[in-house]
């Protein structure tokens, strides 16, 4: 496919740009996908705003992103699994394929794994990606593209969870309301949450509209504890703006951890 494509660029610590490229040609075993959602990760926001994770730095010009969804519009020739309008998700780690590791099926553990938004690799925030055919996985027709880009965070949470050794009957901390809303979508909640613990709402309206759907879902509830991260420093005004007030406040070195709740 000929042309240009618009993809979202960082050109520095808290500074994004639009760049037209030409729209990449897929190889004999890639397939060239016309992306529909990249979600945006934590590492995303990481880079932006300090512009290293340990040793792997950015240098601009650098793209973000590795979450993504979409639609296959071209196939490279040795291809026969996928064809032109499959919904696809996308595995972001390109791995080796020979070493033990990948032999035994646990390729995340490749020493030569290869990752979108990984520096020096770009990622995906662009409208179109050529990607190793065996990396892209067709979605169920029950399943849309916007799930399909929710497809790597949910297998991470996954992953993590087995690590824990998480199972029924345990209590868990799930970080942040606006994953809470998520969980509360799937069902099976039988009863509302003990504790909602929030990093510090960057975008307050999100957040408390998140709160309040959960209430409205009765997965918050008057006897629901809610604890807010911040720093000293942070003014907690806001909170009667959205129907809140502090409770209580506990201070440690460097931040505090205020309990709120509906007025």
């Amino acid at each position: 496919m000929d042309g240009k494509m618009k993809v979202a660029v960082m050109n520095g610590i808290g500074k994004m740009g639009f760049e037209e490229r030409d729209i990449p040609t897929p190889k004999a075993d890639e397939v060239l996908v016309k992306l529909d959602y990249v979600g945006i990760c934590g590492s995303d926001l990481h880079y932006y705003e300090t512009g290293a994770i340990g040793d792997y730095v950015v240098e601009p010009p650098f793209v973000l992103g590795h979450e993504p969804g979409g639609v296959v519009v071209e196939v490279g020739e040795d291809v026969t699994h996928l064809k032109v309008g499959d919904r696809v998700a996308l595995e972001p780690g390109k791995t080796c394929g020979h070493c033990e590791f990948c032999k035994e099926g646990k390729y995340n553990l490749c020493p030569d794994v290869v990752f979108f938004a990984t520096p020096p690799v770009d990622g995906v925030f662009q409208e179109y990606v050529a990607h190793e055919a065996g990396l892209c996985f067709k979605l169920p027709d029950n399943v849309s593209t916007l799930e399909g880009a929710l497809i790597e965070p949910l297998a991470v949470g996954f992953h993590a969870a087995i690590q824990g050794d998480a199972h029924l009957g345990q209590k868990a901390v799930v970080m942040d309301c606006d994953v809470l809303a998520a969980i509360g979508r799937l069902k099976g909640k039988e009863k509302p949450f003990d504790f909602i613990f929030m990093d510090p709402p960057y975008n307050k309206n999100f957040e408390f509209h998140v709160l309040d759907e959960l209430r409205q879902m009765d997965y918050v509830d008057d006897h629901t504890v809610i604890i807010v991260e911040a720093s000293k420093e942070t003014s907690f005004d806001y909170l009667d703006q959205f129907g809140y007030e502090m409770i209580k406040r506990k201070e440690y070195k460097t931040n505090m951890h205020i309990f709120i709740q509906k007025n």
